[in-house]
């Protein structure tokens, strides 16, 4: 997967689901979670671009942290 400057940072070998897929995952967890949630604010398409969003800048920090 790549971030949208070009820059790689994870790649999925295999099959099943990646770092990048689980932190999404988490950050929609915690969306829904909240007590102010109202899924109206935004599409399934918009929250899950904003997932994937979150997703890449916990990766990419995650990489500047080793």
């Amino acid at each position: 997967y790549s971030t949208r400057d070009g820059k790689t940072i994870h790649e999925a070998k295999g099959y099943g689901m990646t770092l990048r897929d689980y932190f999404a995952g988490q950050f929609l967890i915690g969306m829904a979670s909240r007590e102010s949630y109202d899924p109206g604010q935004a599409s399934p398409t918009q929250r899950a671009a904003l997932a994937y969003i979150e997703a890449d800048a916990m990766l990419a920090e995650r990489e500047r942290g080793k």
